[in-house]
């Protein structure tokens, strides 16, 4: 077998190989002189050993030193890299890295010098500032670009607290103020209790039941030992005493049949009203309501007054309208008989009421006159 072959590629693991008279290359790699720099497609030396081959070197033509040997070029200076002078291959140099420059100090940042490439140097940021706290916010100090600190926000409600704490003033400096405990009324307590201290402490508070007035009542109680502790007291009405209210004439009267002493002010069921005039009667003011009445004069009664003999006659064009008045020769009386036609009877005196009076009747309107003898 040959001992020459020519490397298919290069691996991490090793070389593949393609064999005098074959076309593909090998599947496995091979192992081979580490200090020496193998390509695909190099003519290589192989040397068979314990059933396999070790690549030894490659051989061909010798290479021109100034353009084909791709090793470290000469020259550079401390720090500096091998850099790419062309697209060409293997064409680098020694140059001055442009990376991180030297120098600068903790928390600047790289700026641009120049508008050359890679012309930058150590600066201050104008961005955001190093420092502050977690919570805090960008703050201008300034009005120069960048002039900008972290500061807490003021008048930021202030973290930490419990719970039902309050915040509280802690200096007469703006917006200091922390939270700390409420010095209000406290929870719990039951009603119609009071606030009692219970330690000489500031704001030490209790609820606790009172010993002095109690609460409610209305207007005009009295309080009204409801046992034998002390404080043991109720609003309450005295029993017996009058009520308050009422009217000029009304009396007291039983409120409820089964309740002692609950009484009230009322008028008597039956009992004359106040007012009225001289000859007045009572007269029904409710046609149905119990002894509902008042004083008022009777339609169609007898004026007061007349003389002897005298008659009622209208005096007016109202009902009821009628006074005392000697009988008149024009007086005259109408009948209806129950054929219901009208017969005038009229009636008439010569002469006033004397010793002998003298009276004339006639039937119609233009009958002759009778006289009436009387005894």
């Amino acid at each position: 077998m040959s001992a020459f072959a020519t490397v298919g590629d290069v691996y991490a693991d090793g070389i593949s190989l393609i064999f005098d008279g074959e076309e593909a290359p090998t599947e496995k790699h091979y192992k081979c002189n580490t200090s020496v720099i193998f390509h695909a497609g190099d003519r290589v030396r192989i040397l068979e050993d314990s059933g396999t081959f070790v690549v030894e070197y490659v051989v061909g033509v010798p290479m021109d030193p100034d353009n084909e040997l791709h090793g470290l070029p000469t020259g550079g200076s401390t720090g500096q890299v091998l850099a790419k002078v062309s697209d060409d291959a293997y064409d680098a140099a020694w140059a001055d890295a442009n990376g991180i420059p030297a120098g600068g100090n903790a928390n600047q940042v790289l700026r641009k010098k120049t508008n050359n490439d890679y012309s930058v140097e150590w600066a201050d940021p104008n961005g955001l500032p190093i420092g502050g706290s977690a919570g805090q916010y960008l703050k201008k100090n300034g009005t120069g670009d960048g002039d900008a600190s972290w500061a807490a926000v003021d008048g930021t409600i202030p973290k930490g607290g419990s719970t039902g704490q309050t915040l509280v003033k802690s200096s007469n400096t703006d917006y200091a103020a922390s939270w700390e405990d409420r010095h209000e009324i406290p929870a719990g307590g039951n009603a119609n209790q009071v606030l009692r201290k219970k330690t000489n402490n500031d704001y030490s508070v209790e609820w606790a039941d009172p010993n002095g007035l109690p609460v409610g009542g209305s207007a005009g109680q009295y309080l009204k030992k409801t046992g034998t502790a002390d404080g043991a007291a109720e609003w309450s009405d005295i029993n017996g005493v009058l009520p308050k209210g009422g009217s000029s004439g009304q009396v007291l009267i039983k409120d409820s049949g089964y309740t002692d002493y609950s009484v009230k002010w009322g008028d008597i069921p039956g009992a004359l009203p106040k007012g009225g005039s001289s000859g007045q009667v009572l007269i029904k003011d409710s046609s149905y309501t119990d002894y509902s009445v008042k004083w008022g004069t009777i339609s169609g009664t007898l004026p007061t007054g007349g003389s002897t003999g005298q008659v009622l006659a209208k005096s007016g064009s109202g009902n009821y309208v009628v006074k005392w008045q000697d009988v008149l020769a024009k007086s005259v009386a109408n009948q209806i008989d129950a054929t219901s036609e009208t017969y005038a009877i009229q009636l008439r005196t010569t002469s006033k009421y004397s010793s002998k009076p003298v009276f004339q009747i006639r039937m119609g309107s233009s009958g002759t006159w009778y006289t009436l003898t009387t005894e």
